[in-house]
Formats: structure tokens, sequence, C-alpha cells
């Protein structure tokens, strides 16, 4: 059995450092992660009863508005979407407004322009990496393995980065 590296104990603390961080955070997500769960466990037992009985026994929650705001935190939810059907026609005529305005029309262009010189920028120098590792490993790949049950040079090399950046 291989024994305690410092890469599984540095594995630990950071995975440990975020659950930390998702408790003591966001205290909230706690609350509405087990609501959820509640959730699916009574739409399922609903579904089977229905198969089977009247499906009066248990009630759907999911349409439910969240009830989860428990703990005292500086992160208050945010209502984003509209509740009520006047509220959804109110947003409804400003999405519209909005998304033909010529503001928003320059300002999603500019987008495309700065994404597209990007993407072309990557594109670009994508082939002289390649290149450029292509002349570097060249003779290595052209190297044959060898037939006596030991690894290759390349290999070796192969194994001892995998070693390094894959496993913990």
């Amino acid at each position: 059995m291989n024994k305690l590296d410092y890469r599984h104990v540095l594995c630990a603390v950071i995975t440990i450092g975020f659950i930390a961080c998702g408790v003591f955070i966001f205290p909230n997500a706690i609350c509405r992660i087990l609501e959820s769960l509640r959730d699916v466990g009574l739409s399922a037992a609903y579904l089977v009863t229905e198969l089977f009985t009247d499906g009066d026994m248990f009630t759907i929650t999911v349409n439910d508005l969240p009830s989860w705001q428990i703990a005292e935190s500086r992160f208050e939810p945010l209502n984003i979407l509209p509740y009520t059907w006047e509220e959804f026609q109110v947003e409804w005529e400003r999405y519209w407004k909005a998304a033909f305005d010529k503001k928003m029309f320059l300002d999603y262009v500019l987008f495309v322009i700065k994404t597209l010189t990007y993407v072309t920028t990557v594109i670009g120098v994508f082939p002289l990496f390649w290149g450029v590792a292509y002349y570097f490993f060249k003779r290595y790949m052209r190297k044959k393995n060898n037939i006596n049950g030991e690894d290759s040079d390349g290999v070796r090399r192969w194994k001892r980065i995998f070693d390094y950046t894959y496993r913990p």
C-alpha cells in the first residue's frame, strides 16, 4: 500500500476548504440543497404512488417557491425572474425594448468583434505551438520501442510527467 504523500494532504485540505467556504460564506445553499432533495424524493414517491394508487398520499412541492432564507447572510437571494403574470408582462415589454435598442446592438457588435479577435488569435497561434512541439519531439517519435521488456526513454518521461500532474 502506498504511504501518505503530501499531495494527498494538500488535496484533502483544499477540498475541506471549499466545503467550509460553502458552509460559512453561503449558508443558505445548504438549506436549498436539502429542500431540493426533499422535492426530488416527494416527486418520486408521488409518481410511484400515482402508478399503483390514487396518488393522493403525497403532495408535490416542486412548484412551491423556495423557503430557504433561514440563515442570516450578507448574500441576499436575487429575484431575477418574475413571479406573477403581471410582472412577466412588464419584464417582457422591457426586454423587447432593450433588445432593439441602438446601444444594445452596438454593444453586441463590439462583443462579437472582441470575441472573434481573441478566437482568431488563438487559432493563429495554435499551429505555431504545434510546429514547435513537433520540431522538438520528432526525434523521440521516430525512435522504436525496445523489445527487452523495459520502457523507452519517451515512455519513462511520460510516466514521470503523468505521476506529477495527474496523480495526487
